[in-house]
């Protein structure tokens, strides 16, 4: 027998499933590149042949031999062999008739499970078929690794005659024979235990029993001395039997008189009952007419309420409108005061793009002037004829009008020299003689440099405070600033008005220190009442129903815990209530029930009373209080259906409507008449919160503008001061300069400084002229040069095309520039055209919004006219509903008390039933008692 084929699947290195076949009958070795496998083809066969220790597998447990230890997606590791077993005489026990054997074993999870030719079964089986063939994989020399071989060749002969049996086949008895004698010692064992059980436990019972049945007989002997006794005990009995059956008969005659009571109570109780129940018939009729009138009354008030509500609520529209209209406005203003600054930013733009436009042409007129010369400059050169006006064009013309500039310059030079040593003379003249005079002239001429500079100094300070053009500033700036810091005081005065009047509406919701108990307090863990410590998102839509949730917990004020809230109550001066956050809890609606209720009535119908607010995270205990799992409803009918929902998908919640009426699942509904929106505190808040924002942003722009006319002023201050200061300099220097002119040293002095500047200049025109001299001879002295050469007029033309080009592409690049500037300056132009027709628009809609705030104006003026009645109507109904409601309360009272009584008299009624029939079970007891008296004084007798 050999191996035909092996598959491999999830086996260490091998992840996919594998399958390797056509193995040579002979074969004996694996031969391959390190790390190719080798070793895990070897570790799959004995994986097969049972092999279970890791150790040999080179691995820590089993389950490492999984690919990439179950990392890799595959959780099991399978090795099946298949093996030929064409050769009989090689062939398993049992197995001799099958052509092939398939061994398979599977590991996941850490446990093995073996199959052979499809069928499961366990390890010893195949550990048994392996060693009828002589092979023993659980041997320590079944498997010989390497560097072991020296170990074997140094074997003892035990050891060696060991692995003998083993390649002989005999080792598999041997192995059942002593199997065989272990199981042998361990039936001695309990052949031995079950001798042990019998001496010490069954043979003791024995003896037990042989004295038990001593003393059985004993007994028998002692119950037939029972039994006389008994008879005399009988004869007893009987007589006493008698006494008791006289004493029961007694009995029975005061039970019969008792039920003789009983019926005749119960008679007069069902006479009462039917008495109590025509009463309350009559009541409930009674109720039925007042509820019908309830009804009507509730109808009207209803009525009224509605259309009260409808004008408040078309006169709380109009405000909004009004509102929303002159916010528009205001930002139509900011928007055109923006379109204003940009309109001027884009005229500085235009103009200064205009200048742009400008220069860009001059510069390109003259290149293209450069352009005409260059092609008059090739005329001359091509034609040969040329002359003075002519100087620029050929090197010829251009070196004779060099030699011409040449010989002027030369004539301006000597000039130069002549005058330059004329003043040196005069200067030198007029020094000896003002000599004595010097100092005091000197010092006259520093005195008006020394001012002139001042003066200079002042008037660059002067333009360097002055404001921007189109900036506030000076007077008018000035007053225009202090107007609209005056326009911001008086909103400010009505904003304080509005943010007190607001803070005495809601002196109820701030905590009652008495004198000083603040001080004792530590005030940063009060945080104040609950109404100001949310925000209802969508105000308008949600106040009524949110008020109506809350209820009173709004003038519950929170603290942070329980000693906190004791420190208050000592220091307040009248009963409060507080909620620590510590202690607070509630149960807001899970969000898989209220997708139940959104799914019974309308996602659009139904909200959640604690996500229509916000609040600091650091409350949500107090928010999960205050609204629990309350509802918000869009009316009532679909509050009903919430609130007596019987489907069981939600534990039912207590719902209020954006009306303010309330519906509990216990059936309590309130509604009617509500608090009007403007007393609501929940209201004030709203309004004093937004009055104090408004407050704070006006003090922003208030400081802002202070510190703008604080510059102001500064600024117009150091105007006037250097204005000041310039004319008193002005004045000064007048004065000398008038005292000047008067002396003729000084006169002398300031010719001689006069001189003394042209000096300056003559002598910086003779360098320069010395210096352009220079150049003009080596210009001359270039040119003749070029002319002396042989091709001077190939030269000389080619210079004069390469300037030409050059003179062009300058041209082409100068137009792409002023094409560049021009088509900015229509930008710039389309962007005032559109900030002007912005400008206009936003002019139109503000009269616009004006237009449409005179209309809601004259309709809250005709609405307000219109609720007065309306409210008084409401008013009436109300009141006629509620004083019907009081007596319908009373029949309703009076109702339930004829019921409570009604109950009562049940009660009495069964429990007289229930005593009648004790008492008649007490007869019929009392009769089997006799009977059975009676009976046992016979039997006993008969004995």
């Amino acid at each position: 027998m050999h191996i035909k084929s092996i598959k491999l699947h999830g086996f260490k290195s091998y992840g996919t499933e594998t399958l390797i076949k056509d193995f040579n009958p002979q074969f004996n070795a694996i031969t391959g590149l390190n790390g190719c496998g080798k070793s895990n083809i070897l570790d799959a066969i004995c994986f097969v042949l049972c092999q279970n220790s890791p150790t040999q597998f080179r691995a820590d447990n089993m389950m490492d031999l999984v690919y990439k230890k179950g990392a890799g997606g595959i959780a099991f590791a399978s090795v099946s062999i298949v093996f030929d077993n064409k050769n009989k005489n090689q062939s398993p026990i049992n197995y001799k008739e099958k052509a092939t054997i398939e061994v398979e074993r599977r590991l996941a999870q850490g446990k093995s499970t073996y199959h052979i030719n499809g069928a499961k079964v366990n390890q010893n089986v195949v550990q048994d078929m392996f060693r009828s063939i002589q092979l023993n994989i659980q041997s320590p020399h079944f498997l010989i690794m390497q560097g072991r071989i020296t170990k074997v060749l140094n074997m003892k002969p035990e050891e060696i005659w060991n692995m003998v049996e083993e390649g002989a086949g005999t080792m598999v008895y041997i192995t059942k024979r002593d199997a065989t004698k272990r199981i042998m010692s361990d039936k001695e064992k309990r052949v031995m235990e079950t001798q042990n059980i019998l001496h010490q436990v069954i043979e003791p019972k024995i003896e037990t029993l042989q004295k038990t049945r001593q003393e059985e007989i004993e007994r028998n002997k002692a119950g037939r001395n029972i039994e006389k006794l008994q008879y005399n005990i009988a004869a007893k009995e009987a007589f006493d039997h008698k006494i008791h059956a006289e004493q029961i008969r007694e009995e029975r005659k005061l039970t019969k008189l008792r039920i003789t009571e009983l019926e005749t109570q119960l008679a007069e109780a069902a006479e009462q009952l039917a008495a109590k129940a025509q009463q309350i018939t009559e009541l409930e009729h009674g109720d039925t007419d007042q509820s019908a009138a309830l009804k009507v009354l509730e109808a009207a008030a209803a009525e009224a309420r509605k259309k009260w509500s409808a004008i408040k609520a078309e006169i709380d529209s109009n405000r909004s409108l009004i509102e929303e209209e002159e916010s528009a406005i205001e930002q139509c203003r900011r928007d055109i005061e923006t379109k204003k600054v940009e309109l001027v930013q884009l005229t500085e733009r235009q103009a200064k793009i205009g200048e742009d436009l400008a220069a860009a042409e001059a510069k390109k007129g003259e290149m293209e002037g450069q352009v005409l010369r260059a092609q008059q400059a090739m005329a001359v050169i091509v034609t040969g004829v040329g002359g003075r006006d002519n100087a620029d064009f050929g090197w010829k013309n251009q070196c004779t009008a060099a030699q011409e500039q040449l010989n002027e310059l030369e004539l301006r030079l000597n000039v130069v020299r002549g005058t330059l040593t004329n003043h040196r003379k005069q200067v030198a003249t007029v020094s000896q003689e003002s000599a004595s005079k010097a100092q005091s002239h000197q010092k006259m001429l520093q005195n008006i440099q020394t001012l002139e500079q001042e003066i200079a100094v002042l008037r660059e300070k002067h333009q360097s405070v002055q404001p921007a053009e189109g900036a506030a500033g000076g007077v008018d700036g000035i007053a225009a600033v202090r107007q609209e810091q005056r326009d911001l005081l008086g909103r400010k005065a009505h904003l304080e008005n509005q943010i007190g009047h607001f803070e005495n509406q809601m002196r109820s919701l701030e905590v009652p220190f008495r004198n000083g108990g603040q001080n004792r307090v530590d005030l940063s863990r009060v945080h104040g009442s609950i109404a100001k410590l949310f925000v209802i998102k969508e105000h308008e839509k949600f106040l009524t129903a949110i008020d109506g949730a809350a209820g009173g917990k709004i003038y519950q004020f929170v603290v942070d815990n329980e000693e906190v809230g004791k420190t208050v109550l000592d220091n307040v001066c009248r009963r409060v209530t507080l909620a620590p956050i510590s202690r607070a809890k509630g149960h807001p609606m899970p969000d898989a029930q209220f997708r139940a209720v959104q799914q019974l009535v309308g996602a659009n119908k139904v909200w959640r009373a604690i996500d229509c607010v916000t609040y600091e995270p650091k409350f949500r205990s107090i928010a999960e209080y205050t609204f629990g799992s309350t509802i918000i409803c869009a009316d009532i009918d679909t509050a009903n259906t919430v609130a007596y929902d019987q489907s069981g998908r939600f534990h039912r919640p207590y719902c209020v409507t954006l009306g303010g009426d309330t519906v509990h699942p216990d059936g309590l509904v309130a509604g009617g008449s509500t608090t009007s929106r403007d007393n609501m505190q929940l209201n004030h808040v709203y309004k004093h919160r937004q009055f104090v924002q408004e407050y704070d942003e006006l003090r922003v722009q208030l400081n802002a503008k202070q510190a703008q006319l604080a510059d102001l002023e500064r600024t117009e201050t150091e105007v006037q001061r250097l204005n000041a200061d310039i004319h008193q300099r002005t004045n000064q220097l007048n004065v000398l300069i008038h005292e000047a002119e008067r002396n003729q040293g000084v006169r002398n002095l300031l010719d001689a400084e006069r001189l003394k500047k042209e000096i300056q200049t003559l002598e910086t025109e003779l360098n320069d002229g010395e210096a352009r001299r220079e150049e003009l001879t080596a210009k001359i002295n270039d040119l003749k040069t070029k002319l002396s050469a042989e091709n001077a007029v190939d030269l000389e033309k080619a210079d004069a095309e390469k300037h030409e080009a050059k003179c062009r592409e300058n041209v082409r690049k100068q137009t792409e520039a002023v094409n560049k500037v021009v088509q900015r300056q229509m930008e710039c132009q389309t962007n005032i055209d559109n900030n002007l027709t912005a400008s206009h628009t936003l002019t139109q809609e503000i009269a616009d919004h004006k237009r449409r705030v005179a209309e809601y104006e004259a309709k809250i003026l005709k609405k307000q006219e219109t609720l007065a009645p309306v409210e008084a109507e409401h008013d009436q109904a109300s009141k006629r509903y509620n004083d019907h409601r009081s007596g319908v309360a009373q029949k309703s009272v009076q109702l339930q008390e004829a019921h409570a009584e009604k109950r009562n008299m049940e009660k009495d009624r069964t429990k007289l039933n229930r005593d009648l029939d004790k008492a008649k079970s007490d007869l019929d007891a009392q009769k089997n008692q006799l009977k059975g008296i009676e009976n046992r004084v016979s039997f006993r007798l008969g004995q």
